[in-house]
């Protein structure tokens, strides 16, 4: 069994996740589900909020919902659950002409000296130097997606949700469905990356 860590930061509205590459997918979109939960809770309300409450599609048996939609807790009171369904996917395009002979290889270049490691450093690489090579900020999911391919990386299962990802962790922000990297992105990218190796 892997070894997952989340850490939510609400104050400094940061995310931590510690997870296998296997499991890492899956547990970022948990953790952006868990995040819009809490988001819709009122400040003043005194609501718990587990984790498996609010994003998982199988409920406990003694739990499960009737036909209604509505269910029971502990003491007989009914409840409306909301029925989140799963993340979707999206199916991104590639585009031919999002960068030419000379600033490809450059991005690559780029990429291979930060060596990012998880995949907020590997978009937040990637936008920081297109925003630098084609002089605009926002970036949508078909932009990056080339841009994993030109780099030669896999592109994340879902971009969406780990641009949400970075929005949490104050690296952007989405805007018109395309992510925009802030100073803290260029901070991370120019100052943090690559990752100078550990002392043992």
């Amino acid at each position: 069994m892997s070894n997952i860590r989340l850490k939510v930061d609400i104050d400094n509205r940061s995310v931590d996740i510690e997870a296998d590459k296997d499991s890492f997918e899956a547990v970022s979109e948990r953790a952006v589900a868990l995040i819009e939960a809490f988001a819709k809770v009122p400040a003043s309300s005194a609501i718990a909020v587990k984790a498996d409450e609010a994003v998982s599609e199988d409920i406990a048996p003694e739990r499960a919902a009737d036909q209604s939609g509505e269910h029971k807790d502990a003491a007989g009171t009914q409840k409306q659950r909301r029925v989140r369904g799963g993340g979707k996917t999206a199916n991104w395009a590639t585009l031919n002409d999002l960068l030419d002979g000379k600033t490809g290889p450059q991005l690559k270049e780029f990429y291979d000296k930060k060596s990012p490691k998880n995949q907020n450093e590997q978009v937040a690489v990637l936008t920081v130097q297109l925003k630098r090579l084609l002089g605009r900020d926002g970036f949508d999911g078909n932009e990056v997606h080339t841009a994993f391919r030109m780099v030669g990386a896999k592109t994340p299962g879902n971009l969406t949700a780990v641009f949400g990802n970075m929005a949490t962790a104050g690296l952007g922000q989405q805007n018109d469905k395309k992510f925009v990297p802030n100073w803290k992105a260029e901070q991370l990218v120019d100052y943090d990356l690559p990752h100078k190796p550990t002392k043992e």
